[in-house]
């Protein structure tokens, strides 16, 4: 098993505290009003994780009830944005598609019809104002983005508009290079067309290229675990075809029809959409290959309409990602968790930052490709070192 039993479920441990933390943290209001659409999108990431740990673990009740939390905070984190929409940021409105997507994706993985049909029904509400936003440079990926999204929620509605859909998305790719989507759209055509051949070989293919992803050091359940692959074979049985999927991406459990709960960690937990979140998420701890420094990451996605700065990080209740501060709060976070490795992670870590060799580092996925960089203030944080992924997230 790529993932030890102990490192999962100190990955639950960790991400149940950090999430009831941050429900506390927004209810005492210690998220501004105009950040609240970001951090619900953050949240549902930190269930999303979970979702993957129950599921690598083979508990699949846990797994579901996680994914489901996930579906319903992505979905209300478009809809918290929308509201008012007179001053809301144009680059969360340019994600709406991304994010419903996701909603999607994880409300089928939750086996949460109802949940799968209103994110579906939020995701055909998006009308062609969109494209005519987010046309043209540097917006040329958000069509295909768009077209992702609608095809399969007209697909989960058995909605009239899919074939159309489906022609306009090919027409999109047509226009861009990216397989994997090339992919998604040639198994979302089988599905219409009730090919099943059509849909094994399409996710075959799509499970190759997610295979490309995973390297040595994916330590991630969210990126080692093939979601995307897997909730379209679940879509893919919706329609009556009988397919399934067996890789090491793509634990038995999401697949399975009947589940029990296993493991020996305790229910989810957490609170409701209407009870808060926000706040603060532990990073990624890497350590250099060559000097053996410890270093702390921070992933963002990023339009790449313009040069990345220090405001493009989010503000938790501890200060700027990456800043002075929020490394203070990082190091004291693993001081306090319940695991073991952990704390002695802490001490480490406190121990590089007093003799200089704690390092701070950027990784950017900038959803469109060009020039932009980032500016001086980047560095003023005290962001060590800078990953830039052009045409990614």
């Amino acid at each position: 098993m790529r993932f030890s039993e102990k490192r999962l479920n100190d990955l639950i441990s960790r991400y149940r505290e950090n999430i009831e933390k941050n429900h506390l943290w927004r209810e005492e209001g210690k998220i501004e009003d105009h950040a609240i659409s970001r951090h619900w999108f953050a949240l549902a990431n930190r269930y999303r994780t979970l979702a993957g740990s129950h599921a690598l673990l083979g508990d699949g009740k846990k797994a579901r009830e996680a994914y489901a939390e996930a579906g319903r905070y992505y979905l209300e984190s478009v809809r918290e944005a929308r509201a008012p929409p007179d001053t809301r940021d144009k680059v969360d409105r340019e994600s709406d598609p991304a994010v419903l997507l996701r909603a999607m994706i994880t409300a089928q993985l939750a086996r949460d019809d109802d949940l799968l049909a209103e994110a579906a029904t939020e995701t055909l509400a998006m009308d062609d104002a969109y494209l005519d936003e987010f046309a043209g440079p540097p917006y040329d990926d958000n069509h295909t983005r768009y077209y992702t999204a609608t095809l399969r929620a007209a697909i989960v509605l058995d909605d009239d508009r899919a074939d159309d859909l489906l022609s306009n998305y090919r027409e999109a790719l047509a226009e861009v290079n990216n397989p994997y989507m090339e992919a998604i759209a040639g198994v979302c055509a089988a599905i219409l067309a009730a090919d099943v051949s059509g849909v094994a070989d399409g996710l075959g293919t799509l499970l190759g290229y997610h295979d490309e992803t995973v390297t040595a050091d994916t330590d991630s359940p969210t990126d080692y675990i093939a979601d995307t692959p897997a909730s379209l074979c679940l879509l893919a049985r919706d329609r009556g075809l009988t397919v399934t999927i067996d890789s090491p991406y793509v634990p038995e459990v999401l697949l399975a029809d009947d589940v029990e709960e296993g493991g020996n960690v305790g229910d989810v937990g957490g609170a409701g959409v209407g009870d808060g979140a926000g706040g603060f998420e532990l990073p990624d701890v890497e350590r250099d290959p060559d000097t053996g420094a410890y270093v702390l990451v921070v992933s963002i996605e990023h339009p790449g309409d313009r040069e990345v700065t220090a405001e493009d990080l989010p503000m938790t209740a501890h200060g700027r990602a990456l800043s002075d501060e929020w490394v203070d709060a990082v190091i004291e976070a693993f001081s306090e968790a319940s695991a073991d490795d952990e704390r002695e992670l802490a001490a480490a870590l406190d121990a590089a930052r007093d003799d200089g060799t704690l390092e701070r580092k950027l990784v950017v996925a900038q959803r469109q490709r060009g020039d932009h960089l980032f500016d001086e203030s980047i560095s003023e944080l005290g962001v060590d070192r800078i990953k830039m992924i052009k045409g990614g997230g």
